[in-house]
């Protein structure tokens, strides 16, 4: 008895070595990045991604998540799909911060297996990398995959929030209005004001701007502003002529009385379509 009872102290003693040894070396490597040695500290810190202990891959995670770049991305990469959900997210989060877009792609494929707050966190891994990081989830929601597939996706789409607009939009091109319907029904769904302000900007590209005004459209009332604020910069210029029809074509449809100050100044526009789409669309503003 007194023997074993010594073994279990020696087992638990070596095990606590064990620990502070992981613990003081990812110490060493924050040190380090402290020092502005992040090569060595982030070859440390990958180091320990693997750890059999759960809270040790999570510490280690956030290191190199800190660090940065596109190694730090490659070796988080497998972090997303760790057996304790914990770690996976800590790593997913981790991901976010390193700005290594390329990770768009990996994420993508996993959305329709991540569940709960694993998915939560992808989607602020996707929000944090942005657009280059999103193109491949709005590529994998337009190929028509199967049902459930498709749910994860639009799901994803959603939950990242605005920021997936300009993806979106740049995916317009070269497809049908039919093609584009559900992708337009996304973006109709966050209703943030955000939305319609990201699509503004993307007028200017005639391969997507007549999709845009659609967009524009479906979100209603959260579109005026962002229209007229746009118009406001072309006020007395003979530039953005296809813009500024566009615009008032917009106003038109979704009839705020709001856009009448702005509608009534192009009206005086200089170019003949910019004049006739503002007299359209004073009309179905003001009912009359």
């Amino acid at each position: 008895m007194k023997a074993t009872k010594t073994n279990w102290i020696l087992l638990v003693g070596l095990l606590f070595g064990l620990a502070l040894s992981g613990c003081s070396s990812l110490k060493d490597a924050q040190d380090l990045y402290r020092q502005g040695n992040k090569d060595k500290a982030l070859d440390i810190a990958i180091g320990f991604l693997g750890n059999g202990k759960p809270e040790v891959r999570m510490e280690a995670a956030q290191l190199v998540g800190q660090i940065g770049g596109d190694r730090a991305g490659k070796a988080l990469l497998p972090l997303m799909r760790d057996e304790v959900a914990d770690v996976a997210v800590e790593g997913i989060k981790a991901l976010g911060k390193t700005g290594y877009v390329t990770a768009g792609e990996p994420m993508t494929e996993f959305t329709p297996k991540a569940q709960g707050k694993v998915f939560d966190a992808l989607a602020g891994a996707f929000r944090n990398l942005g657009t280059a990081a999103i193109v491949p989830l709005v590529k994998a929601f337009d190929s028509a995959p199967p049902e459930a597939d498709w749910k994860a996706y639009r799901a994803m789409l959603i939950q990242t929030g605005p920021v997936v607009s300009t993806a979106i939009a740049q995916s317009f091109k070269g497809k049908s209005p039919l093609d584009n319907e559900e992708k337009l029904n996304v973006l109709v769904e966050l209703r943030s004001p955000t939305v319609p302000t990201l699509l503004v900007e993307m007028l200017g590209d005639p391969e997507v701007a007549d999709m845009v005004v659609k967009g524009l459209i479906k979100l209603g009332s959260l579109s005026v502003d962002p229209a007229v604020a746009e118009l406001q910069k072309y006020q007395g210029s003979d530039q953005g002529a296809t813009i500024k029809e566009k615009l008032c074509y917009a106003l038109g449809e979704i009839k705020s009385r709001r856009a009448v100050p702005i509608l009534e100044q192009m009206a005086k526009d200089s170019n003949d379509l910019v004049r006739a789409a503002a007299d359209s669309a004073l009309t179905k503003a003001r009912g009359f």
